[in-house]
């Protein structure tokens, strides 16, 4: 690029770092920061989320803290995104408490967390087992105003089915059936015409496991068919 005279911006820099963070050459990565200090221009936190990223993915969660310390002392504001990163990679090496740590942190100062930070949240204590607290934290997620989405209950479905909690799973498969959400989720993991709960893999869980359906189920369905329907005709 500098070879014809096209001089790269902080956007194609954050590109660049973005690539090579997500092939996991953090050093090269590294270099650019400081070659664009070298150009003048002035990283962002979408530079460093890039590189946050790629260390917490290759476990390297001692350099992601350190790092985003030094971000901070440089005075960039770490963002909502920035603090899901550091949450995800601490769950992935077992750092759960320290997760939740960070996570009430946020909470106390009055951070909007979104579906994607309390997902990550509730998968790290899904991945320990902890199913009371990830539980838990659904509801108080609903409470703060914040709609699971399918990737949520999916998570908090699948860990249950592996773990054998086929109670907590059907309880929760009630719920989002009742509401009338996620119904192709639901569909996942409930053989309607049998009334039969299924595994994550679509496989029969177990003979006396039965799924009885709350009232107007299959009325709600159809409706919600017909409302879809509707939505798309009167978007064309």
């Amino acid at each position: 690029m500098c070879c014809r005279n096209i001089i790269p911006n902080v956007v194609t820099y954050n590109s660049l770092i973005d690539g090579l963070g997500k092939l996991g050459r953090i050093s090269h990565a590294l270099k650019l920061v400081v070659e664009m200090h070298d150009r003048g221009l002035q990283p962002n936190i979408f530079t460093f989320n890039s590189i946050l990223d790629a260390l917490c993915k290759n476990h390297h969660v001692e350099k992601t803290i350190a790092l985003l310390k030094k971000v901070k002392d440089e005075g960039i504001q770490p963002d909502m995104n920035t603090y899901t990163i550091l949450i995800h990679g601490l769950c992935k090496v077992g750092r759960v408490e320290d997760a939740i740590n960070v996570f009430e942190d946020l909470l106390v100062k009055g951070y909007n967390l979104d579906v994607y930070t309390y997902t990550v949240m509730i998968q790290g204590f899904c991945d320990k087992g902890l199913f009371d607290e990830a539980l838990a934290l659904l509801s108080k997620m609903k409470d703060n105003s914040c709609i699971p989405n399918a990737a949520t209950y999916g998570i908090i479905i699948r860990s249950l089915f592996n773990k054998g909690e086929n109670d907590k799973a059907q309880k929760l498969l009630h719920e989002i059936i009742a509401k009338g959400v996620h119904e192709k989720l639901a569909s996942s993991y409930w053989d309607s015409s049998s009334n039969v709960l299924l595994g994550g893999d679509g496989e029969q869980k177990d003979d006396s496991v039965v799924v009885n359906p709350p009232p107007n189920y299959s009325v709600s369905v159809e409706r919600r068919k017909h409302n879809r329907c509707s939505a798309c005709l009167f978007e064309i």
